[in-house]
């Protein structure tokens, strides 16, 4: 029987090691076959994959410590296992968060099957994306579950749409006479009108199309033309004919997809679920009887909102996304990091619009670059005043330096004041200005000697000890303040012990209280709630500690009446 049953067990470990290789496999770009689980790269995964990988370890009974033991059993790197298995926990963590709820798996639920992935999928529109994708620039555009990209047909009918077979043409004729036609083009590209014959339109715009119906209908129209006419006409488009489109190159889902007539390319980049990881966003071409009509950058939308090449499709226009050249990397305090693909003639200066400009950390004075040449790599300081005339490079990485954490003008206060804090250090401040700027000293501050903390030019502190109360007399000389001083005014109640008395016996709250000058052995019983009812007050004893270091005593017992 304990045969079979690990017989069994280790069928089922082998059919999902099977089922585990190809899940990786297929996730991986580079793996060719089962042997490929080394060339497995975590970083392309995305969380909808590694939630993937979760569900079928545990639909197979297995834990997520044994899915990435199992996967570095057949093969996969130790580097590459460390990532899956952070992978794993940085998921889990997100979904045990208060916001997901608490991550429960389908065999601790019993019947009870939870998706506990499903908040993290709602809450992150790029959910599907691996982390390199999420960090090109650009890419986001086309996977936002939250945006929609399909052309409005609730527009007024624009002059430039070019008329084709299968439009609807809805024509009115007011003023003096007064009709209405409804035509329909044909696919040779023509309207038919009563009692005028038919009229060539196809492949005209609507202003175009307007004047050559306007001009057949003057026939029977007469008011149609001349210098005063007294008849009018008015083209409206009723329904809009579909168009095909082809879209071909590095695209997440190329094909031919039906769009409406007034989709642009925008529009047919939406559906084609835009460029994929390797597919250029800035050499998008559009081609129209095989001529080149027009090239959108992407990358002009999204930082100056340029839509000039973003131009109406019609049928049988051709997109092709190209392979991108490459990218250059931007690292540190800008407000967007991440890949941006560079073009010839294109300065720093211009990348650092794309990524939104420098932050308010930023180190704006250089910045450094590292760059492959000669099948080495190097550094390249670039400052400020170049940064219009440096041009990066494929796979250079632009990296920005944080500003120091340190200030040029600071003095701070601490202690008994009415405001400590940090205070800007302006020419000739002294430790009395300082504390008018913290509104003087609080009642119980310690004045005799207070300490005033110095930074030197090697960043080493010392600690100067000042009698304040002499310079806020008059007597002795105020001192300058430098910058990074620090001033310390001790409170007396930090610097004095503190004193109790204790009352135990027949009074209502025995207990320690806190001594206070003049205080009798009266106060004291009425600050213990009084004497009991079962009190002797014939016979009160104090006990009271010696000071006296000479003296062999502890403490000294009186007894009062």
């Amino acid at each position: 029987m304990k045969k079979s049953v690990e017989i069994f067990r280790s069928q089922i470990l082998k059919s999902f090691s099977l089922s585990l290789l190809a899940v990786l496999i297929s996730f991986s770009i580079q793996a060719q076959s089962l042997s490929d689980i080394q060339s497995v790269k975590v970083d392309n995964l995305s969380d909808a994959q590694i939630e993937n990988l979760i569900k079928r370890a545990e639909s197979n009974g297995l834990t997520t410590n044994q899915l990435v033991a199992l996967a570095r059993e057949r093969g996969m790197p130790a580097s590459e296992a460390a990532k899956l298995q952070q992978r794993i926990q940085q998921l889990q963590n997100q979904a045990q968060s208060p916001n997901s709820g608490n991550l429960t798996s389908g065999r601790e639920m019993g019947f009870q099957q939870v998706d506990v992935f499903d908040s993290l999928r709602r809450s992150d529109p790029y959910y599907d994306l691996t982390p390199k994708q999420k960090k090109i620039f650009g890419f986001k555009l086309f996977h936002n579950r939250n945006l929609d990209f399909s052309p409005s047909l609730n527009l007024p009918t624009p002059q430039s749409y070019v008329v084709g077979s299968g439009d609807q043409l809805l024509i009115d004729v007011y003023g003096a006479s007064q009709q209405s036609f409804d035509v329909q083009v044909t696919p040779e590209g023509r309207v038919f009108l009563p009692n005028v014959g038919p009229v060539q339109v196809g492949g005209a715009t609507i202003e175009a199309a307007t004047v050559r119906i306007k001009t057949a209908l003057s026939r029977i129209y007469s008011g149609l033309q001349g210098a005063n006419p007294n008849t009018f006409l008015q083209i409206r488009l009723g329904n809009i004919r579909s168009i095909k489109v082809s879209m071909v190159g590095e695209l997440t889902k190329p094909g031919t997809y039906t769009l409406p007539s007034f989709a642009t390319v925008f529009n047919a980049l939406y559906a084609a679920g835009g460029p994929n990881e390797n597919g250029a966003f800035r050499k998008i071409q559009v081609y129209r009887g095989s001529k080149l009509i027009s090239q959108v950058d992407i990358y002009e939308f999204l930082s100056k909102g340029d839509q000039s090449a973003n131009i109406n499709l019609q049928d049988n226009d051709v997109i092709i996304v190209p392979a991108v050249e490459g990218r250059a990397e931007v690292l540190g305090p800008v407000n967007r990091e991440g890949l941006f693909e560079v073009k010839s003639g294109e300065s720093l200066k211009d990348l650092f619009l794309y990524t939104g400009g420098f932050s308010s950390l930023a180190y704006r004075d250089r910045v450094t670059i590292r760059r492959i040449e000669d099948n080495q790599r190097k550094i390249i300081d670039v400052p400020s005043s170049d940064f219009g005339s440096f041009y990066p490079q494929v796979g250079d990485e632009v990296l920005i330096g944080e500003a120091l954490d340190r200030y040029s003008n600071r003095v701070q206060v601490s202690g008994s004041v009415m405001r400590p804090g940090e205070f800007s250090l302006e020419e000739g401040l002294t430790i009395k200005g300082l504390i008018e700027k913290a509104e003087g000293l609080r009642p119980e501050a310690f004045t005799n000697r207070v300490t005033l903390y110095r930074t030197s030019e090697d960043l080493t502190l010392a600690a100067i000890t000042i009698e304040l109360s002499e310079i806020l007399e008059g007597r002795a000389e105020d001192i300058p303040l430098k910058n990074e001083d620090l001033l310390f005014i001790p409170s007396r109640y930090e610097i004095q012990e503190e004193y109790y008395v204790k009352i135990s016996g027949e009074v209502s709250f025995p207990g320690t209280y806190p001594f206070a000058n003049s205080m009798t052995v009266g106060d004291l019983i009425l600050r213990a709630g009084g004497l009991l009812e079962s009190a002797s007050n014939s016979s009160i004893e104090v006990a009271r500690r010696v000071r006296d270091a000479s003296s062999r005593q502890i403490a000294e017992i009186s007894t009062l009446s």
